[in-house]
């Protein structure tokens, strides 16, 4: 069966067109295990989520001029790969030998057009002790939320409970509703710069698919959590208004536009995939503002 793809799957295809095999699109939640650990069952609870999650039996492939999403009935694959560690040896030397191997398994990348679509490691860290990482594709996960369905059905599965996913349809938006809300974004994006001016005197040194990290230093953050407390807000908008206020001096621009990842759902929502849609955040700075007032104009934003 052929499905149209959502706009969030339509992005991480077009995405994996552009580069074919990234793993930079792979989702990675680790987790421990505690009790005893039996394989087979194990496989047979995943069998079962599975069953009960499309997505899961879902694969991405080109139909006719447009990608499709093709979701089969007929068979449950599953990669559960059972890490044989170092024997004999402490439960520090396996922690550490699993650590530098979660890298090399987290960056192995998927075929779209290939199921399954995620994949999980599960290792012996000491007597009833476990680590597993479950690594699966964007396109069929939003992170932690996905990964945390995930495992509480393999969990219920294995317990035996009646865990039945809802899917639950696309209510039809009122039309009264569906007005109000183009009303509001069109007044929200009212004159907002189509473009941003950035300069083009810099050298890329680095691909899409490098790894680019920034670590604040403990003191910093501390500051910066002071900070947010004091403007009643959270830390992730004071870092939001800094960054506009970089791009407004790079740019020399009024307004800006920033892209923000809302998740799509709520946390009572259960189901696994990639739900997640971008909304723009209107930044405008002006030349008196203080950065605290600065901070404000973006918690109103949010």
């Amino acid at each position: 069966m052929f499905y149209a793809l959502t706009p969030p799957e339509q992005r991480m295809w077009f995405l994996e067109q552009l580069e074919p095999g990234r793993a930079s699109a792979n989702i990675c939640n680790g987790f421990r295990i505690i009790g005893n650990f039996d394989p087979e069952a194990w496989l047979a609870a995943v069998h079962v989520v599975v069953s009960r999650n499309e997505i899961l039996r879902s694969r991405f492939v080109q139909q006719g001029n447009e990608p499709a999403q093709r979701t089969v009935s007929h068979e449950n694959p599953v990669a559960i790969f059972v890490t044989e560690l170092l024997a004999g040896h402490t439960k520090e030397t396996k922690e550490q030998e699993w650590s530098a191997r979660v890298p090399v398994m987290a960056q192995v990348p998927f075929d779209l057009s290939v199921l399954p679509l995620f994949r999980m490691h599960i290792a012996e860290i000491a007597p009833q002790e476990y680590h597993c990482l479950l690594v699966m594709h964007h396109i069929i996960s939003d992170g932690d939320m996905t990964a945390e369905s995930f495992i509480k059905q393999i969990l219920a599965a294995l317990s035996g409970e009646r865990h039945e996913t809802v899917i639950r349809a696309a209510a039809e938006v009122p039309r009264s509703l569906e007005t109000n809300r183009l009303a509001f974004w069109r007044d929200y994006l009212d004159d907002a710069p189509q473009s941003i001016h950035l300069p083009r005197d810099l050298t890329q040194t680095r691909s899409a698919q490098s790894a680019c990290a920034v670590v604040l230093p403990k003191a910093l953050v501390t500051q910066l959590n002071v900070l947010a407390s004091s403007c009643q807000c959270t830390l992730l908008e004071v870092l939001m208004s800094a960054y506009g206020m970089l791009l407004k001096t790079h740019t020399a621009q009024d307004s800006v536009l920033m892209a923000w990842p809302d998740p799509g759902r709520t946390s009572e929502n259960q189901e696994i995939g990639y739900f997640g849609q971008p909304l723009p955040i209107r930044f405008s700075t002006r030349d008196t503002a203080s950065f605290r007032e600065m901070i404000t104009d973006m918690r109103v934003s949010f």
